[in-house]
């Protein structure tokens, strides 16, 4: 997800990891109840993006 991010906002892969780690989508993948981890990094990805939007 983070390369992912990196290429389609063109920022360092660093600041892409920041961007992740402090998303609701990364807290939902922290999260044991909500089984996001299921989810693949395309859907996972495509959630953040909406969620930011």
């Amino acid at each position: 997800m983070a390369n992912m991010l990196s290429e389609d906002k063109g920022v360092a892969i660093v600041d892409a990891m920041k961007m992740l780690y402090s998303s609701e989508v990364y807290s939902k993948l922290e999260g044991e109840s909500t089984k996001a981890w299921n989810f693949g990094p395309a859907a996972l990805y495509e959630e953040f993006q909406i969620k930011r939007s």
